[in-house]
């Protein structure tokens, strides 16, 4: 926004002379654009924030001064466990101030497997066989899950998907005729947002 003032200058001879004045007033914060957009969950603990603070004269990130080159930073946060809410604030020349947040949860540890059950325990051929397994993370587990299931001596491998229920995988195989003997869930392998994997074996 910009305001014209118009001065009279007025000599003692009495000669007067006018001369006009303009003023500009900045309102407008700078503008913080990261390169890549900041993952909501990782496993990675380091976390690099590149970017541009537009019309910036200091940058701040969780209250630590960064350096800028030109209008550009490059700084590494590094994550605690959990939930972590990371603070910028772009200062410009005349103190007006950007502020922006975002949360990044950092999640190293795998899925924890809470039950599994197969049913029936026994198959004498062709008939289907329902598998279930439960689980849980706070990141939030993969729709699919690789599991192996044995009957007699013959294996079987697919991948169980995530129910309605958050922490439920179920799937329900037809077994071919010629499939008899115990039925066991022998492996399956569960994967969590953030990239963690967690393999549990059963019944060796």
């Amino acid at each position: 926004e910009t305001d014209e003032f118009v001065i009279d200058v007025i000599q003692r001879s009495g000669f007067a002379t006018k001369e006009t004045v303009s003023v500009s007033q900045d309102r407008e914060p700078p503008a913080i654009v990261l390169d890549t957009p900041p993952p909501t969950v990782t496993a990675v603990e380091w976390l690099p924030l590149r970017g541009r603070a537009a019309g910036a004269t200091s940058l701040a990130i969780n209250g630590q001064p960064v350096q800028l080159m030109g209008e550009e930073f490059d700084q590494t946060v590094t994550l605690a466990s959990g939930r972590n809410t990371i603070e910028l604030i772009a200062t410009d020349l005349v103190g007006n101030r950007r502020v922006d947040s975002f949360d990044v949860q950092l999640d190293q540890d795998p899925p924890q497997l809470l039950s599994h059950d197969v049913s029936p325990a026994e198959a004498h051929g062709g008939e289907p066989v329902r598998i279930e397994v439960r689980a849980s993370d706070p990141s939030g587990l993969r729709k699919a899950a690789a599991f192996r299931l044995r009957v007699g001596d013959q294996d079987y491998a697919d991948f169980l998907e995530l129910g309605g229920e958050s922490n439920s995988y179920r799937k329900t195989i037809l077994l071919p005729r010629d499939a008899t003997g115990r039925v066991t869930l022998r492996e399956v392998e569960i994967e969590d947002y953030a990239g963690n994997k967690a393999r549990f074996t059963f019944d060796k």
